[in-house]
């Protein structure tokens, strides 16, 4: 993915962020408990599936280019903190590992598309990119069940007749207005971790990659961070009703990929 221009982290973190999933992880990972089994709650939790994101403080975090070897492990993280999470998954690595797929749905996590093959959208004739969104939505609904209707271009790049495709389709563009730069330091997780410390505030879209190692690394402090000062972990779709009242809008887009600059999910 292109580098999003915007705020700089700096140097790396002086402390070495120090990880450690539970012992028999594995073990759990391959018996991922269903949407509904009771997870780990923190004082004062709210059902991120029924926050009102108007009365609580809510962050939203999206994860690209799933799904992934290292995808499993972040479900077990989410759930553990009862909390949810958008995954944009590529239709190609869908249909080769649709059972990958399918985890992020029994999780009960937020399922949308994130092209076929990841190419930049604005390089792909009409046609072409026509058929990169209905390849994309057939594989992922071929392998959950789920039609979904959000999508999310690499790198952000689309044009409004794409938008126009996007509508026809009953697809909207969920943008992002956090980057965390983890593609760019995946073997460092402290870097990761100090982006969600520092830009975390209420109807922050964070833009992650739960393909890199260091992402989930840095996840196992961050959505624990993030409960313990009082966000409630939610999806898109929940940040989306809280500031319009109502669902993504096909053709509709909401944020506009700014680096680490919050702005309302209002459509464009």
């Amino acid at each position: 993915m292109e580098s999003v221009s915007g705020v700089s982290f700096g140097g790396r973190a002086r402390r070495a962020l120090r990880w450690a999933l539970p012992v028999g992880l594995i073990a759990l990972v391959l018996t991922l408990p269903d949407a509904g089994q009771a997870a780990r709650h923190t004082p004062n939790d709210v059902d991120p599936d029924t926050a009102d994101c108007n009365k609580t403080r809510c962050v939203a975090l999206t994860f690209d280019d799933g799904p992934g070897p290292y995808t499993s492990k972040l479900l077990w993280i989410l759930r553990s903190y009862h909390a949810k999470a958008t995954f944009f998954e590529i239709g190609e690595r869908v249909a080769a590992h649709p059972e990958w797929s399918r985890n992020v749905v029994k999780a009960g996590m937020e399922v949308g598309i994130h092209t076929w093959n990841h190419p930049y959208m604005t390089w792909q004739s009409l046609p072409a990119a026509r058929e990169q969104l209905v390849k994309a939505v057939d594989a992922l609904e071929k392998a959950t069940g789920v039609r979904t209707n959000i999508y999310r271009p690499p790198a952000g790049l689309s044009t409004p007749d794409i938008l126009k495709i996007e509508g026809e389709l009953g697809l909207s563009e969920v943008l992002w207005n956090v980057v965390a730069y983890d593609w760019e330091h995946s073997d460092q997780p402290e870097v990761t971790l100090e982006a969600v410390h520092k830009y975390a505030q209420p109807g922050a879209v964070f833009l992650l990659h739960d393909v890199h190692e260091g992402t989930i690394k840095a996840m196992a402090e961050a959505v624990p961070w993030l409960k313990k000062q009082g966000y409630a972990i939610v999806t898109v779709d929940r940040l989306i009703r809280a500031k319009t009242g109502a669902g993504p809008k096909p053709g509709a887009r909401y944020w506009d990929r700014s680096a680490n600059q919050l702005d309302p999910a209002q459509p464009q």
